[in-house]
Formats: structure tokens, sequence, C-alpha cells
């Protein structure tokens, strides 16, 4: 994007939300500073929402497109969102919702996200197993692990499916262990329970959940699984699909 002093940020029609003008620099200097400073602008026109949630399915994630179940945790999850920066974030208040698969966890959690990017605040949707290969191609980990902290919030999806080596658990500590230094917050997805959190397996997760729990408050997510409903829902409009065209 940077070519022999220009930078290029242009996209969509003038004056539309995703527009941006081309801008000339003098050094290297002035580039790096106006890309912070166009980035830091930019974050209420969904650049952080392609960056921050890498999964698409989760970017249609909303509180008013939810189908009405975990109400409870719905309005809790709303009201999270919506203090967040006045309440949770200076505190550096996070929340971990725990359960089964399939009851809502996930979504939950990025209907957050998407509410709080669409108020300019930066939030990265992630797992274990994404950061730690990140981690891996870097030759500056620490820099790495202090640039997450450029996201206000932190959304670590489907704690404790990752292969528990002496590496993953490494970088499953220092990731934590910097967002626990910095005070800032986390929203922490996972199908273990409570107690297999409060009692780990092992010293070195329990010095992570330690932390996690420190931090983020549990909320339990319990009932149907959803996804069995899903995949009901698709089946049946299959079959009218194929019923239209003659096939039972």
């Amino acid at each position: 994007m940077i070519n022999n002093g220009w930078f290029e940020y242009q996209r969509g029609k003038k004056g539309s939300p995703n527009w941006y003008k081309m801008i000339s620099f003098k050094d290297q200097n002035t580039v790096n500073n106006t890309v912070n400073s166009i980035v830091d602008m930019t974050v209420n026109m969904g650049v952080f929402t392609t960056v921050g949630i890498q999964d698409k399915v989760l970017r249609s994630a909303r509180f008013d497109l939810s189908d009405g179940s975990n109400l409870k945790n719905m309005e809790m999850a709303q009201i999270y969102a919506d203090k967040f920066r006045k309440e949770f974030f200076q505190k550096g208040s996070g929340m971990i919702f725990w359960g089964n698969f399939g009851r809502g966890k996930s979504y939950t959690a990025a209907c957050i996200a998407n509410a709080l990017i669409d108020k300019g605040i930066p939030v990265l949707i992630t797992s274990f197993t994404r950061l730690s290969q990140q981690l891996y191609s870097e030759q500056d980990k620490n820099a790495f692990l202090a640039a997450l902290n450029r996201y206000d919030l932190l959304n670590i999806d489907d704690l404790g499916v990752e292969r528990k080596s002496d590496y993953m658990l490494e970088n499953m500590f220092n990731v934590i262990d910097e967002r626990y230094k910095s005070n800032k917050p986390m929203i922490i997805t996972t199908n273990l329970t409570l107690e297999q959190l409060e009692n780990p397996s092992s010293l070195a997760l329990s010095r992570l959940y330690e932390r996690i729990l420190e931090k983020c408050t549990p909320l339990v997510f319990d009932g149907e699984n959803l996804r069995d409903d899903k995949r009901v829902q698709n089946f049946e409009e299959a079959k009218k699909v194929f019923r239209g065209r003659g096939i039972n």
C-alpha cells in the first residue's frame, strides 16, 4: 500500500462511509504516524470488523438478531457491551462463558464484539491455537504479545480444545499474563466446566485458570443444543426445496 512516498487508502465512493483519500508523504516517519492515525479514525468504518473478527459467520452476530434462546445471558452480555467503556474496561473486567458445545457461547461473545466495534472499540476474536501459530512465525514474540493490547477487548474462543504441549501452555500463559498485567479485559468461551476450571489437572493450567477466573466472571450456558436445532431447521428447509423439484 505504500509506494514511492505515497500511501494509498481509497475505496468506495467519495462521501460514503467507506471512502478514504490518497495522501502524500515526505518521509517514513510521517508515513508510520499517519497510518496509525488512519487506523484509529477508521475503526467505525468496519476495518476492525474484518481484522478483529476473522470468522465470517461471526461478523453477522447481533443482539437484535438473537433467536431468543439464553435470554438472561444475552441480556447480561448486552449490559456488558453497553457499559464496557465506563465500567468494565476501566477495571479490566471480563467474562468467561462456559458450558457444553452448541449452547450459543461463541455467538453471544461475537454479539459483544460487534456491538463494541460499531462504537469504534477495537476487538479481536481469536483462539489459543491461532495465536500459537502466529507466535511461531514471529521473530519478536514479546512485541507480538504487546501488540495484542491494541485491542481493548480480546475474545479467546474455545479454551480447552488446544493441545496441551509445553509450547502451547507457555504461549497460553504468556497471552493471558500480558492481558492480566496490562489490566485489559477478555471474553473467553470454553466447553470446560467450572469445576474443571477451579480444579485444574496441572500446575501450568492452575496458573493459567487462576488468572482467568480472577479477571473474568463465569457465566454458564445450558439448555438445548442450538446446533441440533439449526441442523433440523436446515434439513426441513432442504426437504421443501427438493419437494418443490418433485423429489420426495
